[in-house]
This record gives C-alpha cells, structure tokens and sequence, in this order.
C-alpha cells in the first residue's frame, strides 16, 4: 500500500470524526462505559480472589506436644514436621509464650493479671503453629501431621470446615467472574457495534457515491475502520486513565470500611494490574471499533 494512500486513509478517518463529531463522541462514550464495566468487574473479582486465596494459606493448623518430651526432642519433632511437602513455617509456641498470648486476648485487665499470675503454674502445653504453603493441600497436609499422634504430638487443631469454605467459594467467584466478565464484554460487542452502525448510516450516501465512481470495497472501508480503530482506541483509553487515576484512593477507602480485617490482607497492586488490563482493554477498544465499522458497511457496499 503506498504512502499517499495510507496519508488518504488516516486523513479522511481523522476527518470523518471530526465531520460526524457529536456521533463519534457518542460512540467513544459507549466504548468508555462498556470498557469500565468490564473493567470494574475484573477489578472486583480480581481482587476477592485475592483476598480469598491469602486466606486459604493463612488458615494453618495448631498441633500440641507431649509434656514428656525434652527440648532437644521438641526440636527434632519440629523439623521433621517442617520437612513435610507443602509445609511451610513450623513456630514452637512455649508454655510462657502461650500463657502470654492468653492474657493478652483479655479485654479485662484483671483477668489478664490473673492468668499471668499462673506463670509457676502453668497449665498450657507447649504446641506448634504450622501454616501451609497452599492452602488447597490443606487436607493432605493435616493427614501427614496426623501420622505424629502418639509420636511427640498429642492433639491438632485444625480449621479445615472454614478451609473448604473458603475454598469453595473462591471457586464459585471465578466462576462467576469469569461469566460476567464474558457477558460483559459480548454486551459491550454488540452495543458498540449498533452505536457504530449509526455513525456509518449517517454516510451512506458517501459510501454509494464511491461506490458508483469505482472505489473498490477496501478503498472505501479503510477510512472507515481507521476511524472506528481511533473511536474504540479512545473510548478505551478513557476507562484505563480513570482507573490509574482512582483504584488506590478506591482500595483506601476499601481498607477503612473494612477496619481491623484489611490489615490481615493485601489487594491487588495498581501497577500489575493496570499492566495487565491496559493493553487488553486497548487492544479490545481498536478491535471491537474495526469489527463495528466493517461489519456496519456490509450492506452500504452491496451496490
């Protein structure tokens, strides 16, 4: 294709938006709405995934050791646990650091005085705070620690109801997610695609006047898909700088409505995500923008 004809094509493309202004306005709106759905959506769900699956790692297991075994044989039962596959950080928790820990869960002062008080005492046992590496193995991990029981450890305590919990329904989020984000973005096809098609008939009779002089078929669209590609290319950017611009504030405000529970996770960071969405989301503004414009003259060259 030569120089001059590819300068033709860019020309009337850039002039074509500029001739038909308020309609392309319209349709770079309605990229920019569809592509901050879509972008919203995979934000949300993104993140709840997130936060679903540190907190499938985070739900470790207690597994409490014999009072009749010494310190060196506590620390021979800790690092043959610690060799386990999937297990990832075995922390003894003596009898004083457990009485400590006890005390300091006491919203009352003098009850917390009082089980400090038990310090020569001490009823607690000594146990081991196990987390996991992947929170998914959580039933496989706990039958591997189980094999101790009558060996060094004489009880386990082990969340696995709320493991499976959260298991279960950080599956039925992607899931979900992944439907409406397919949803969202056949919807936001076929809306574009419409919208487009208005812009088109709005010059129908420049297409058949081309048409009857001669033009071929691609000497008429490409103006035209250009036009679309910079309509979908702008309607995309709009959506990709608002999120730049408001996701952290958006996970700050997030991090004070949900007070004590956001400092046990982390949400997504800004900059990975908008290193994944921004060149989807422009990719899919240019596309869906071309498929509109070639799509919506089909008709207008059936001359």
């Amino acid at each position: 294709m030569k120089f001059n004809k590819v300068r033709y094509f860019f020309a009337e493309a850039f002039a074509g938006v500029g001739r038909n202004s308020l309609m392309s306005v319209s349709s770079c709106l309605t990229v920019a709405c569809c592509m901050l759905i879509l972008i919203f959506s995979y934000t949300l769900a993104s993140n709840v995934d997130y936060v679903l699956a540190q907190l499938e790692n985070r739900s470790g297991m207690t597994a409490f050791v014999d009072d009749e075994l010494d310190d060196i044989q506590t620390e021979e039962l800790r690092v043959r646990i610690a060799s386990i596959e999937n297990i990832g950080v075995v922390t003894l928790i003596t009898r004083e650091e457990a009485l400590e820990i006890m005390a300091g869960r006491e919203e009352d002062a003098a009850r917390a005085a009082w089980i400090r008080s038990l310090e020569y005492n001490n009823p607690l046992p000594q146990s081991f705070e196990i987390s996991l590496i992947d929170g998914r193995r959580h039933e496989e991990s706990l039958a591997a620690i189980e094999s101790f029981l009558g060996h060094g450890i004489y009880l386990i305590n082990s969340d696995s109801q709320t493991v499976a919990a959260l298991i279960s329904a950080n599956n039925v989020v992607r899931i979900v997610s992944m439907i409406v984000v397919a949803l969202l973005a056949f919807l936001s096809v076929v809306i574009i695609v419409n919208t487009i098609k208005l812009t088109v008939n709005a010059r129908r009779a420049d297409i058949n006047i081309m048409k009857y002089v001669g033009a071929t078929d691609w000497f008429i669209k490409w103006p035209f898909v250009i036009e679309g590609m910079l309509i979908g290319l702008l309607g995309a950017i709009i959506p990709v700088l608002m999120f730049w611009l408001t996701y952290d504030p958006m996970i700050d405000g997030a991090r004070g409505i949900l007070g004590e529970f956001a400092t046990l996770v982390r949400f997504r960071d800004g900059q990975d995500l908008l290193a994944l969405l921004a060149p989807v989301i422009l990719a899919m503004g240019a596309a869906i923008g071309i498929i509109g414009s070639v799509v919506s003259m089909r008709k207008y060259l059936r001359v």
